[in-house]
């Protein structure tokens, strides 16, 4: 939940009189807290504002009061930054209307979008946050967004557009009323930096949202807004026109954080100079830990290269950036930076090998609190199993969808990752129950246990931890809210394992026929109620076909021509019960 420090202020933004006479209901404010706000002295407003503009649009039944989370942190950080410059923003009031019930609400809150966007741009040029309905519940609001889709399709490569980048967020399985299918974007420029993602996808948020919370998430508006101050060059004043280095940002920060919580602007060296002064450590076995309270001196962990093998590293507490380095035995003095700081590293040893290196160096510079590292080094493949999971006819044939062991660990190993191939999910009603239970562990075992769910075809990721505590586990569902685009596509769902090696485990996985039926409903339940019709209105058709031809033959046998205009109107046939004897009533009118 975000939060601020000083009154809020919602300041109008006067509009053109033909404007603001035809839409008596909507207003644009812009957002302000405490000294900033006062320095804006109505009515020259529009010039005491001096920021890089942000446009919000609320969504259906939406308030403008949802700028908050993004106007008071955004100003929080220009004062903490102490940037040459700030975001002002804007947020339209649509008066809370359900727009998204009412379809012909559309066009009206799309015109005053535009003439608000028109009164911004004669001081600015903006950028927007908005939140737009994408499944469609009447025929207004079917039109207005195929119009719309269209529309986009076609112009989106023209040159009034082709400089745009659009990021589309949802809350993923949390969010109940859109589901992440529904805010792909269409025709993406994947060169512009486009992209569409779940929150559960992006760094230090990791966690699915529900519709309302990922306004106020904070730590989804933090990075956004650190995403807003990266993209703005520092001699300029507004968003950076090289395509590449916003792209880069963008997924610097939306998906592979992988040094500061900035962009990093400053040159990474290729090299670096080890000080020759400090404890050295070989790490000569398959499995090597590592585990200070507090480094008082420099040390470093030399960890060598094999062919055929990987070599995976977790690490949690260092301090300095470029904490491991792809090194030669013969120098120590110059060493190749690998430009990651995350605290799990995996690497095939063949790929550093053939650059002539033989070791992997591990800098630890000296800390306040506690170090821990764990290194392992294992043969290629090993690691690598694929599950093949059971069908809905294998499931119900077997002993009602009971659980089956596909993995075992045992303690003796001391494995650290597992990568496991999960065969069998591609369509959205694929759902699988897996548990990951702690089997043993020996009294040193402290390190979070991660289970990181991986789909090659979207951005939905999601992760699930559990403590190494004996008979502790980690239950979660594997599903899909976007089906496998190509059946013939070779790719599969990923689940990786990041373990603790003081302990054993065991992975067990069943059919969840509950998540089956709620992944059908949650997908097609607004084509429910129309099937229903269609097959009642089928029903009642085959039924009316044969006393249609009755009707007919009484029609023949009164003598009654039935293309006559006495003909007026053939009643169907009324059951009538009388004292247990049934009758039918048919009425014709003539």
């Amino acid at each position: 939940m975000t939060f601020m420090f000083q009154f809020p202020e919602f300041i109008s933004i006067p509009l053109k009189s033909n404007v603001t006479k035809k839409y008596p209901n909507y207003s644009l404010f812009v957002y302000g807290e405490g000294a900033y706000a006062v320095s804006w002295q109505y009515p020259k407003i529009t010039n005491s504002l001096t920021g890089i503009p942000v446009l919000f649009v609320p969504g259906n039944g939406g308030s403008y009061k949802q700028v908050r989370s993004f106007g008071s942190i955004a100003l929080r950080m220009a004062d903490d930054r102490l940037s040459p410059f700030t975001f002002d923003f804007f947020t339209i009031n649509y008066n809370e209307e359900l727009s998204g019930l009412n379809g012909d609400l559309l066009p009206g809150q799309t015109e005053f979008l535009y003439e608000s966007i028109e009164a911004i741009k004669k001081i600015f040029v903006i950028i927007t946050c908005t939140f737009k309905l994408v499944l469609p519940i009447d025929m207004s609001s079917t039109k207005f967004y195929d119009t719309v889709n269209q529309h986009w399709d076609k112009i989106r490569t023209e040159p009034q557009m082709s400089h745009l980048t659009v990021i589309s967020i949802n809350g993923g399985f949390n969010d109940k009323l859109v589901k992440n299918e529904l805010t792909q974007l269409h025709s993406p420029l994947i060169e512009n930096g486009d992209l569409s993602l779940s929150t559960s996808m992006i760094p230090d948020v990791w966690l699915s949202t529900d519709h309302l919370c990922i306004v106020w998430c904070r730590q989804l508006i933090i990075k956004l807004t650190r995403l807003l101050f990266d993209l703005i060059p520092k001699d300029g004043h507004k968003i950076t026109s090289n395509m590449e280095l916003r792209k880069k940002i963008i997924r610097y920060h939306l998906l592979h954080r992988t040094r500061s919580k900035s962009y990093p602007t400053y040159f990474i060296p290729e090299t670096i100079d080890i000080p020759s002064i400090g404890n050295y450590v070989n790490a000569l076995n398959r499995f090597h830990f590592y585990q200070k309270q507090k480094v008082l001196i420099t040390t470093f962990i030399l960890i060598p290269l094999m062919s055929k093998t990987t070599v995976l590293i977790l690490a949690s507490g260092l301090q300095k950036l470029d904490w491991i380095v792809a090194c030669t035995a013969v120098t120590k003095k110059e060493n190749q930076t690998e430009t990651t700081i995350w605290r799990f590293y995996k690497q095939e040893a063949s790929h550093l090998l053939n650059k002539g290196f033989d070791h992997i160096l591990l800098y630890i510079a000296p800390t306040t609190g506690k170090v821990t590292i764990y290194s392992e080094r294992y043969v290629s493949g090993r690691r690598n199993k694929a599950i093949v999971l059971p069908s809905l006819f294998q499931s119900l044939t077997s002993m009602i969808f009971s659980a089956i062991t596909v993995l075992n660990i045992p303690i003796t190993e001391e494995s650290t990752f597992y990568n496991l191939t999960m065969v069998g999910i591609e369509q959205i009603w694929h759902s699988y129950w897996i548990k990951l239970e702690v089997s043993s562990c020996y009294p040193a075992a402290s390190e979070m246990i991660y289970m990181h769910f991986w789909i090659p075809w979207s951005n939905e990721d999601t992760y699930t931890t559990v403590r190494p505590r004996k008979r502790l586990s980690a239950e979660t569902v594997l599903k899909l809210d976007i089906a496998k685009p190509n059946s013939s596509d070779p790719r599969h769902p990923h689940i990786f394992l990041i373990l603790d090696p003081y302990c054993g485990y065991v992975m067990k996985v069943k059919l969840s026929l509950p998540e089956v039926l709620g992944q059908i409903f949650r997908h097609y339940h607004h084509k429910l109620l129309p099937l229903v019709n269609a097959i009642l209105l089928s029903i009642l058709a085959l039924q009316m076909k044969p006393q249609e031809l009755k009707i007919q033959a009484l029609a023949q046998n009164a003598n009654l021509d039935l293309g006559s205009d006495y003909v007026r109107k053939v009643f169907p046939s009324i059951p009538i019960i009388l004292k247990n004897c049934y009758k039918n009533l048919t009425l014709i009118t003539v």
